[in-house]
């Protein structure tokens, strides 16, 4: 075998189980090389892919249907008689692959097919076999200019999947609360520690607390255990008005939003922090507060924020930019706050000289923009000409049927927007274009392969949004390209940027979605049932789904109606992807950390969770009377979620007589 040429060992894995290959790494160097092929795991992927099972259930159907010479029919019971007969036959077809044509050196080379049966044999053998490399290249998923590493994706679609929750950090009274809750989350990215992961929450008593999420295969000196807390500041750090009492911080931080407004930037060390009405900096190296801001009204989402780029704020009413170098630029001032040096095709904008000349000439002010409905709920930059640092587009998204689009150099002035009709509630966003046409040939494997590599050479962005429509949960995908010539985005009319739209409002979720984000080659998304579902870049191919809750099987609901699985409440408000570009232990760090609301966890994809509360009990001291009633809380709350889910099924089943109260 060691002299086996590499083509050849790696044509005999294609033969053999994925558990097979991996036991096959262990043999060697060179087989752990040679059994960690990039193209072999893609094939593999694309095999075990549900695109693929779909492509072989249609395949199976047009065998089925395709007529067949005369001769080929010896018997009337040959033919499927009912739709039980048909189904064994579709199934038979798609266990055992499509029917092979007659080789020319076998037994039937003497018999001459008619011309009709040579035309179909060869339309069959075109979309079986011939089709296969064509199908693969309409499923793959990645970009010319982008590095996947398959045999993570293949663990990530088909390992698996196993939740740690977070260490919960003590309460400041034992009676009161045995344990802080987590009202946010953000990933911090030490890059002075080779990049170390670490999730930074703030907490219900107004403190800041740092956990270690960072697996590696070589410890740390000073390392903590994986899911504890590192580093937790002093109480009261965050709250209001400078205020150090108790009872009136924790009221202040449950004004939080949904969206967990924390925004963390890695370079600086910095973690901005949005609680009510103010913006506070934290210094993650000795969580001290650095500045806050005030602003008029509650702030409900906060962009993300990269060194030099400003910080945008989000409030209910209105739009604003925070540089941390030069403090807020939302202040009422008559002086212009800083001096813009860029080249623009825009003029600028001057300060009025007083609230009544604005409020006579209809001018609005120039350091923020006003929202003609309120509740902005996420926040997005997009860069220029793919470069970060230089970003200039600011994307809003809410409660209002737009997506905004702002351009920093001549904000507030609104650009343009792309109008979804959906209540928004997470933006996020693929460095690769995106075209509604060329995605739907794409889906039946109907463009060739010179044709898939030229739509995705081609440079735009795709902008991902999810919310809810009308009660169900609504994941769109935008395609965008960028007008830029020498480095400078030059201003596009309303609607020129948009290339194409899809919305998924059918197969996306029964429930609302609140969060979205890129993991590897998918697409991950969190509903209000507590499921988490990756999906492919086209947004609508299923990879897999998961529910952060435990299941209760049981048979039938106390209304009558069969229910599999029950479960107990947690929704994933957040996700946010652990991985990062590079390519060192990509296969211990591509997780998810989510939060709910109240607790930190991390998704994984393991056989058994990595850590468990077990493993803090000697950093928690807990009675045995707090112990006792922690229990006693939790039974009383899955008796009244219980009680309440058996009088919801009794009401459904009561509705489908007919009997239920017109009224109600």
């Amino acid at each position: 075998m060691e002299n086996l040429p590499p083509e050849l060992i790696i044509h005999i894995a294609h033969y053999l189980e994925p558990l097979d290959i991996v036991r096959l790494q262990l043999v060697s160097k060179r087989f752990y090389s040679l059994s960690r092929d990039n193209k072999l795991w893609r094939s593999i992927c694309f095999d075990k892919s549900q695109y693929e099972v779909l492509r072989r259930r249609r395949i199976a159907l047009s065998n089925i249907g395709a007529p067949r010479p005369l001769s080929q029919i010896t018997r009337r019971s040959s033919i499927p008689r009912n739709i039980s007969q048909l189904a064994e036959v579709a199934l038979s077809t798609l266990s055992h692959g499509p029917p092979q044509p007659q080789s020319e050196h076998g037994a039937d080379r003497a018999k001459v097919p008619s011309e009709a049966s040579t035309s179909n044999t060869r339309d069959r053998s075109r979309s079986s076999d011939g089709g296969r490399k064509r199908a693969m290249a309409n499923w793959d998923p990645g970009h010319p200019s982008e590095d996947i590493d398959w045999y993570s994706e293949y663990v990530a679609r088909h390992a698996p999947i196993s939740m740690s929750w977070l260490q919960q950090p003590p309460g400041l009274s034992q009676a009161a609360s045995p344990s802080s809750e987590a009202r946010g989350v953000g990933l911090f990215r030490d890059k002075s520690d080779g990049g170390r992961r670490m999730a930074i929450a703030p907490l219900d008593d107004g403190s800041v607390c740092i956990w270690d999420v960072e697996r590696s295969s070589v410890e740390h000196e000073n390392t903590t255990k994986i899911g504890g807390v590192m580093a937790r500041s002093n109480p009261h750090l965050l709250a209001a008005d400078g205020i150090h009492l108790q009872k009136y911080a924790m009221a202040k931080m449950t004004f939080m939003g949904v969206d967990a407004c924390v925004s963390i930037e890695n370079t600086q060390k910095k973690a901005y922090f949005s609680i009510h009405d103010k913006l506070t900096e934290v210094d993650l190296e000795t969580l001290q507060v650095v500045s806050e801001e005030k602003y008029p009204s509650f702030i409900s989402a906060l962009s993300p924020i990269q060194h030099p780029v400003p910080l945008t704020v989000g409030t209910s009413t209105s739009i604003h930019l925070y540089d941390p170098r030069i403090g807020s630029i939302s202040k009422n001032s008559q002086e212009p706050v800083c001096e813009r040096c860029d080249n623009t095709a825009f003029p600028i904008m001057q300060q009025p000289k007083s609230d009544f000349y604005s409020l006579v000439s209809g001018d609005r002010p120039t350091d923020y923009a006003l929202l003609s409905e309120p509740g902005p709920l996420s926040i997005m930059h997009l860069p220029i000409g793919n470069v970060q640092a230089n970003a200039g587009e600011i994307y809003v998204a809410g409660r209002f049927p737009s997506i905004l689009i702002y351009d920093r150099r001549v904000f507030p002035k609104l650009r343009t927007t792309l109008h979804s009709g959906a209540q928004l509630t997470c933006l996020a966003s693929l460095p690769h274009p995106f075209y509604s046409l060329e995605a739907d040939l794409m889906k039946h494997a109907q463009l060739s392969v010179e044709r898939v590599f030229e739509v995705k050479s081609k440079p735009g962005t795709t902008l991902i949004a999810c919310g809810d429509y009308k009660g169900k949960g609504s994941l769109e995908l935008y395609g965008l390209t960028h007008n830029v010539e020498q480095g400078i985005m030059e201003p596009i009319p309303a609607g020129e940027n948009q290339i194409s739209t899809y919305k998924n409002r059918q197969t996306a979720s029964k429930s609302k979605l609140l969060s979205v984000a890129n993991h590897g080659s998918r697409i991950v998304c969190s509903d209000g049932d507590g499921m988490i579902k990756w999906l492919e870049r086209d947004a609508f191919t299923q990879v897999r789904r998961w529910n952060i809750n435990p299941y209760q099987y049981k048979y039938f609901a106390p209304g009558g109606r069969l229910d599999a699985e029950v479960s107990h409440g947690d929704v994933a408000r957040k996700i946010l992807p652990t991985c990062s570009d590079e390519k060192s232990n990509t296969m211990l760090n591509d997780n998810l950390l989510i939060w709910t609301g109240e607790r930190i966890g991390l998704l994984h994809f393991a056989q058994e969770p990595w850590f468990n509360s077990r493993d803090f009990e000697d950093q928690v001291q807990t009675t045995s009377e707090d112990s006792v009633r922690h229990s006693k809380e939790h039974a009383y709350g899955q008796t009244m979620r219980q009680a309440l889910e058996s009088h919801t099924n009794e009401m459904q089943f009561m509705s489908g007589l007919g009997l239920r109260d017109p009224m109600i």
